[in-house]
């Protein structure tokens, strides 16, 4: 049985999948989605990004290619239904 994470939402989209073990936090990737998907989350020692508007995201896939990390990951639209059932 898998539970429910009430974080999930904020780590992906239709397209996109947040790693945010894998962001330091330096901003590319909000400076280059042109429909504000992504936001901050500075809250004590955590400092990362996180999905702030899901519904907005249209896999153009630009945050992606800007995040040096590899934090953000283009997720294939019919694997990421898959798995938004089984949760």
């Amino acid at each position: 049985m898998k539970l429910h994470s009430p974080f999930q939402r904020h780590k992906m989209t239709k397209y996109i999948l947040v790693n945010t073990h894998l962001c330091e936090a330096c901003w590319n990737c909000l400076d280059v989605c042109p429909n504000q998907v992504l936001g901050k989350l500075e809250f004590g020692g955590h400092r990362h990004i996180r999905i702030n508007a899901s519904e907005n995201c249209k896999g153009c896939k630009k945050c992606v290619q800007a995040c040096p990390n590899h934090a953000i990951e283009y997720v294939n639209p019919a694997k990421h239904q898959a798995e938004v059932q089984a949760i």
